[in-house]
């Protein structure tokens, strides 16, 4: 052989194995599904169905197997067994209530997007007949042979159990239900679990839970107009987003309040008081981090609203953290809690049953007080921390509050002092944990009758008298109101002697100390405003002892519940904002 010939054939045969080790890379990076952290750049297409003022809309961006695959890799081995059971159950409760087979009838055709929407708080509008929210499920189609044979092999299974089926041509687009889906939606008629699907060309297919949620979705699509996918203020949060990820969720303030009050959103575009509110939807995008979600979230203003730019200052959590227990469930801290009151209070103005949800706190320490929460919130100057503390023996919790000690917070305490004692309670001062406390309490009397036995002097002067005399006993009883103390330049608020007893012994074991808050935090970007902690699973506990609108939310959005049974804790900060977006992160860990 010649030397030429044996060097090109060489060349030859290492630039083969150079591209096939190449492909083989490519072809095994390309499958780690460990890249879903850094997620896609893409939008839902399926927003040209939805109404832009959809209550709720949240897409998933790549195909849910990835996700699997994810949930398997970043999972010990011993525990993965249970990621692939949790899978199992999301799928069957996406799916498997309406007898659809994920691994038949939507795996084999299914692409990579998977959009859910709430489109309507009521089909029909109608709330003399009872609430029926609208459903939607847009899922991108990869193969469309195999998604119309797919979707005609499901409706076939239905016909052989006896279904009347109802085809209907819709705007040229055919839809599919059973033949009592097309009654007026009531109580009992359009239930979760009825199921109509359309197959819109090459592009999606979609369930909803009502052929007149198909219907809409349709018109939606032919009149881009009214949809999702033109609203402007949603263009430019997406443009806003600087980070890839593998989902979004957006919500549209007015229909989702509305819909918490069990109110007729659909009378009129806007509920009265909120067509003059500062912001009018969010928009969340969904990142992937090993131990759950990063939303990366944008509170858009409404059409000519506009706020003042901000930038967040903080690097550090605030120093009164350090007297949060660390078994406390909610906790928010930051800096001047008056001013974020405020801003709060008129951002959300219109939206009552979304005030309910953030001002609890305050409203329940103030009214167990007897006082405002704006009187509480004058006390502070710098930085604060409030905290939510349960009792093991299932009564009311209890609420603590820190903040920096200040000549004006000291003046304010003196009146406020003299202002409870008129008021009749009394100022009790002693220690706990070797520092002094003060505590307002009220006194009240409690009567009841006991049997006395008579002298020897009365059995004389009346022989026939009993050997006992009822008489009145007063036992005095006193009620905590409020407790505070002060400790290294701090001032610490309670509503019972146990909570204040468990800030002051906390130094070594506060909820800032704990390695759980602090692997919170770090998910979180810095600077920030601040922090909102909440122990999901332990404010469930604890919510069924305290008057709290959770239960109410949570039967409304029962339909996340897949997502919300294997949530552990959300952690929220605030990022500063421009003209027309608050922004801030939100950690939900699973």
């Amino acid at each position: 052989m010649k030397t030429r010939s044996f060097v090109s054939i060489l060349i030859s045969v290492v630039l083969v194995l150079l591209l096939a080790g190449g492909a083989g890379a490519y072809w095994l990076v390309s499958r780690n599904p460990l890249l879903l952290m850094e997620g896609v750049e893409q939008a839902p297409e399926a927003s040209v169905f939805l109404s832009r003022q959809s209550p709720l809309v949240v897409s998933l961006l790549v195909h849910p197997d990835r996700l699997t695959a994810f949930g398997l890799a970043v999972t010990p081995p011993t525990q993965r067994k249970r990621v692939q059971t949790q899978w199992q159950h999301f799928r069957q409760a996406v799916f498997g209530n309406r007898e659809l087979d994920y691994q038949q009838d939507i795996q084999p055709w299914l692409g990579n997007e998977l959009t859910f929407a709430v489109t309507t708080p009521d089909i029909d509008r109608d709330a003399l007949n009872g609430e029926q929210p609208g459903y939607l499920l847009a899922a991108a189609i990869r193969n469309g042979d195999k998604a119309n044979q797919a979707i005609q092999t499901y409706w076939q299974r239905q016909a052989t159990t006896g279904v009347d089926l109802v085809f209907e041509q819709f705007a040229g687009v055919n839809l599919v239900y059973s033949d009592r889906e097309q009654a007026t939606p009531t109580v009992g008629t359009a239930s979760e679990t009825a199921l109509a699907t359309a197959v819109v060309g090459d592009r999606f297919v979609l369930f909803a839970n009502h052929p007149k949620v198909l219907r809409d979705a349709i018109n939606n699509l032919q009149v881009p107009e009214l949809s999702l996918s033109r609203s402007e203020s949603y263009q430019q949060a997406l443009q806003q987003l600087v980070q890839p990820h593998v989902g979004l969720a957006f919500v549209h303030l007015p229909q989702l309040a509305a819909w918490l009050e069990d109110t007729d959103a659909n009378s009129s575009p806007l509920p009265p008081t909120a067509a003059t509110a500062t912001f009018d939807s969010v928009l969340m995008a969904l990142r992937l981090d090993d131990q759950g979600i990063i939303a990366d979230t944008q509170l858009l203003t409404a059409p000519g609203q506009t706020i003042e730019p901000s930038r967040p200052e903080f690097t550090q959590p605030v120093s009164a953290l350090q007297y949060i227990p660390a078994n406390s469930p909610l906790v928010a801290a930051g800096h001047n809690l008056e001013q974020d009151w405020a801003t709060v209070t008129a951002n959300l103005d219109g939206y009552e049953a979304l005030q309910k949800l953030l001002h609890q706190p305050l409203d329940s320490l103030a009214q167990q007080w007897e006082t405002k929460p704006e009187e509480i919130m004058s006390w502070i100057q710098d930085e604060y921390a409030l905290g939510l503390l349960p009792q093991e023996n299932g009564t009311q919790s209890d609420w603590i509050f820190v903040t920096q000690q200040s000549p004006e917070l000291s003046d304010r305490l003196t009146q406020l002092d003299q202002t409870v004692q008129q008021e009749g309670i009394s100022i009790g001062r002693f220690t706990i944990a070797e520092q002094p406390v003060t505590a307002w309490t009220k006194l009240s009397a409690m009567s009841r009758t006991v049997a006395t036995a008579e002298s020897k002097l009365d059995r004389k002067a009346n022989r026939k008298s009993d050997r006992s005399n009822p008489r009145e006993s007063v036992t005095v009883q006193a009620e905590v109101q409020g407790v505070h103390a002060s400790i290294a330049g701090y001032e610490i608020f309670a509503t019972s002697l146990d909570a204040i007893a468990q800030c002051l012994e906390s130094s070594q074991n506060s909820l800032v100390a704990t390695d759980r808050f602090q692997q919170e935090i770090a998910a979180l970007p810095s600077p920030n405003d601040g922090y909102i902690f909440v122990d999901w699973l332990a404010l469930q506990e604890t919510d069924r002892s305290t008057s709290s609108p959770l239960p109410k939310l949570k039967g409304r959005l029962a339909f996340l519940r897949p997502v919300i049974n294997e949530l552990r804790t959300l952690t929220f900060s605030s990022n500063g904002s421009s003209s027309t977006a608050a922004k801030g992160t939100l950690f939900l860990r699973l």
